[in-house]
């Protein structure tokens, strides 16, 4: 497997993305605790049906840190403008299944399916006890510059989740979290944080008419398995699959499954 690196002129950013494979274009967006590495396993895999395409949003990964006022799902536009290409498909987890949803909304002939794991959702209002004390604790680890112990509470709330011992988690995926956490500290900590759209996500999901699969962990948060839900039940059609024995970023602790399941829904059989 050949992998090509390029960076995209995106106004005054240079956004980093890594190709491979050949045939329709698949766009993998990561997360926000993560950049294009927690794509490593899906890579070889999804480049032999895909052309499968993987960027850093700006202030992740190789991709410089914002200087100006910006909206990831604006720049993601701009680079399959710049490659391009007419039409792609969009796996996307947690923030990258935010900007995945923007693309389709404000961009709908640009987006022909959408694989949506655990995608944010500006404006829901988290719920659940535990979640929301976690968050508090957060805080003030981030504001007490504690980057060590704020990269590890990370991994336990979004790849162990609240209800797993860390010990039961793969070793592999919660070191390359915690790496690519402390690798993005400023953005994960909302240094830079982005430009909101100028539309509302929950209320205009009803708009979407691609294919869609909703993908979502059973150890995930509480809150996250209620918007997965909620995404499902307002995109038309939309499918939810429920991967057991994983938390927010199935793709790391179930490749197997998760890889054939994202196959079997954007190749025609």
């Amino acid at each position: 497997m050949k992998i090509e690196t390029d960076f995209a002129t995106i106004r005054n950013a240079k956004i980093y993305f890594e190709m491979a494979g050949t045939g329709k274009p698949l766009l993998l967006l990561h997360s926000g605790i993560a950049d294009h590495r927690m794509w490593a396993g899906q890579c070889s895999e999804f480049s032999r049906h895909f052309q499968v395409i993987m960027p850093d949003f700006r202030g992740y990964g190789r991709s410089p840190a914002p200087d100006e006022p910006f909206r990831h799902y604006e720049d993601i536009h701009a680079l399959v403008q710049h490659l391009r290409s007419t039409s792609v498909s969009i796996a996307g987890c947690s923030l990258g299944g935010k900007v995945a949803i923007e693309m389709a909304i404000a961009y709908p002939e640009m987006v022909s399916r959408l694989i949506l794991i655990a995608p944010g959702m500006p404006g829901y209002e988290y719920r659940d006890k535990k979640t929301l004390a976690k968050d508090a604790i957060l805080e003030g680890l981030i504001a007490s510059g504690k980057s060590e112990e704020v990269a590890d509470m990370l991994v336990d709330i979004w790849v162990v989740g609240l209800k797993r011992d860390r010990q039961i988690v793969d070793s592999a995926a919660t070191a390359l979290v915690r790496e690519m956490t402390l690798d993005n500290y400023a953005s994960v900590t909302d240094k830079y944080p982005e430009t909101p759209p100028g539309f509302d996500l929950m209320s205009r999901l009803v708009e979407i008419r691609v294919p869609t699969l909703v993908m979502i962990g059973d150890s995930d948060l509480p809150d996250m398995q209620a918007i997965s839900q909620l995404v499902a039940d307002r995109i038309r059609g939309a499918k939810r699959l429920l991967i057991p024995g994983v938390a927010h970023l199935p793709n790391l602790e179930n490749p197997v499954l998760f890889n054939q399941s994202v196959i079997d829904f954007l190749v025609d059989r």
